[in-house]
């Protein structure tokens, strides 16, 4: 990095004294950082001329992306100490899956209203193949999913571990009068599901898979907030993320059942570009983030 830093000043200074002098270094010590950039990039890099020094074509080729590089971490410097939450504005685009929509947004936006009242959200809804591109295009800030993602430019993040539910409408002809919900139950009723791509991911269909049972799915649906609603208008069954179940419960007169057999919770991770970790306003995002779901 320090290299570099040489590199850009003498680039621009023309002169191995003034390139000194601006970075604060006697010239000894320039002249030989400027030796070890040359042994490092097999290159002279700059050529006696004049008064000063000129660049080489090699040097010429090299320097807009060291260039742009500085600039870049410049900027990363500057929001780090610019940013403040209190008059700070930023737009944040962040994929929530409804599972965690209940639990974390509504807290997320109050938070944000106290601290920083000109930070935005846009929601982006989660399918199964379609969180990898957007957080290495940079389009999307934040996101939610099923697991750690196996990407060297994205970060994740545990935050959550959900117990999953059985969802019936109350008034269910089976099972309004039922205590419990049992293994035959589960493979005798009518599922609303998400769709296959999602539903593989999650503990629920792995269990079932590894008991040699079978669902009856009737209906698959891209949102997981699609099923209550079904359920609460068909006969059909649904599992769901059971702090989804209980805050639509009594909206839409929902009946809950534990899961028939011993089911590890559905974990969550927190998952973003590994460029921005040292954004200012990204930490902050991602510590309220970490901070509601501690105190949940």
């Amino acid at each position: 990095m320090n290299l570099l830093l040489v590199f850009d000043a003498i680039y621009a200074e023309a002169s191995i004294t003034r390139a000194a002098k601006k970075l604060g270094i006697t010239q000894p010590a320039l002249s030989n950082a400027l030796r070890r950039l040359r042994d490092h990039l097999g290159d002279p890099l700059f050529e006696r001329e004049g008064h000063g020094v000129a660049p080489t074509p090699e040097a010429r080729r090299l320097a807009p992306g060291i260039q742009t590089a500085l600039r870049s971490i410049d900027r990363v410097v500057s929001r780090a100490e610019d940013f403040d939450p209190a008059s700070g504005a930023r737009e944040f685009s962040v994929i929530v899956p409804d599972a965690l929509e209940p639990l974390l947004m509504p807290a997320l936006l109050n938070a944000a209203s106290r601290e920083a009242p000109n930070v935005t959200f846009v929601m982006r809804p989660l399918f199964a193949a379609g969180i990898e591109q957007p957080l290495c295009d940079k389009t999307v800030d934040l996101g939610f999913y099923l697991e750690a993602i196996d990407n060297e430019d994205i970060q994740s993040s545990f935050v959550t571990a959900m117990p999953i539910c059985v969802a019936v409408r109350a008034d269910h002809p089976v099972y309004r009068t039922k205590e419990s919900f049992t293994a035959e139950d589960l493979c005798e009723a009518g599922f609303v599901v998400i769709d296959s791509g999602l539903r593989k991911m999650t503990r629920i269909e792995q269990a079932i898979q590894a008991r040699g049972l079978s669902r009856r799915v009737v209906c698959a649906a891209p949102r997981i907030w699609s099923l209550p609603y079904i359920v609460a208008e068909t006969d059909l069954v649904a599992t769901v993320p059971r702090v989804l179940g209980e805050y639509l419960a009594p909206k839409l007169n929902l009946k809950l059942f534990d899961v028939p057999f011993d089911l590890p919770n559905q974990d969550w991770y927190m998952v973003w570009h590994k460029d921005f970790d040292l954004d200012p306003a990204h930490v902050w995002l991602r510590r309220q983030v970490l901070a509601l779901f501690h105190d949940a």
